[in-house]
């Protein structure tokens, strides 16, 4: 079934851009898995600005990435653990953090974890962040593993922001 489904999981999206909240989104998101992280025993939280912070993407594609970056992230923070999210408007991108409470990533891991079929979990596929980093470069943005600032792991997709709407 993984197989028969990559080659339209990596084709370029078609969808035409639109305007994304990225902080709607990654709550949307956090929503979503909410039934996962209670069953993991994973606590999560977003963080972003009291005014949105618009990019212009494929909202579909987008969405599955972060959606992917936090179940990875669910997978690795452990019982008990916690998964992040910060979005922020920095200067003229737009961050989105997706942070865990897990063991963390090696250094010479932070770039190979993004290659297809690599992963370092018995039934993991090493599609999820392969696809997520995909999706998220055809948006015009990128998505690294970063130093983080403390133990565990940083997710850090960045995108242009949004032109303004015209009023």
């Amino acid at each position: 079934k993984v197989f028969r489904s990559l080659p339209a999981l990596a084709r370029p999206a078609t969808a035409a851009p639109e305007r994304l909240d990225l902080g709607a989104c990654a709550q949307e998101c956090i929503e979503m898995l909410a039934p996962r992280f209670e069953a993991s025993g994973v606590g999560a939280d977003v963080r972003r600005p009291a005014e949105p912070v618009f990019v212009r993407v494929s909202a579909a594609a987008v969405k599955r990435a972060v959606l992917n970056v936090l179940l990875n992230a669910t997978q690795h923070a452990g019982t008990g653990g916690r998964v992040a999210v910060e979005v922020v408007r920095d200067g003229q991108r737009a961050r989105l953090d997706v942070r865990d409470t897990g063991p963390g990533i090696p250094k010479a891991d932070r770039e190979r974890i993004f290659e297809m079929f690599y992963t370092t979990r018995p039934q993991g596929t090493g599609l999820g962040l392969f696809l997520a980093r995909t999706a998220v470069e055809q948006n015009g943005g990128t998505l690294a593993a970063i130093e983080p600032a403390g133990s565990g792991a940083c997710f850090r997709l960045e995108f242009p922001l949004a032109e303004k709407e015209p009023t």
